[in-house]
């Protein structure tokens, strides 16, 4: 168990360097309130993907589906979020290139 949360840990340190680098740097977000949105979304949204990661890749023949559908809904959460709260203009794209952004740091650490 502390391994795992361990792990869980570094994710999520990982993907909030990222995501609000990503968000200061490429969509200009200076305003702090903003940045906290970004933060807490990940620190919410990171953590439930990753344990369903490790769930696909742990009891599935399969898990690429899984961890596909996984993602799609912590885009899609994230952008809803960022438009209620209105943090960027472009909520969608902000959520889709800072969810790429930190999902390929995350593929790449595995190799």
């Amino acid at each position: 168990m502390p391994e795992l949360l361990a792990l869980l840990a570094r994710c999520l340190l990982l993907t909030l360097a990222i995501e609000l680098a990503g968000a200061r740097l490429l969509f200009r977000i200076g305003d702090t309130d903003a940045l906290i949105v970004v933060a807490l979304v990940q620190i919410v949204t990171n953590p439930l993907v990753e344990i369903g990661v490790i769930g696909a890749y742990s009891y599935l023949p399969h898990p690429v589906a899984a961890v596909t559908v996984l993602e799609l809904a912590a885009f899609v959460a994230e952008a809803l979020i960022y438009r209620a709260k209105g943090t960027t203009e472009h909520p969608w794209a902000m959520s889709a290139i800072l969810n790429a952004l930190s999902f390929m740091s995350g593929l790449s650490l595995l190799s």
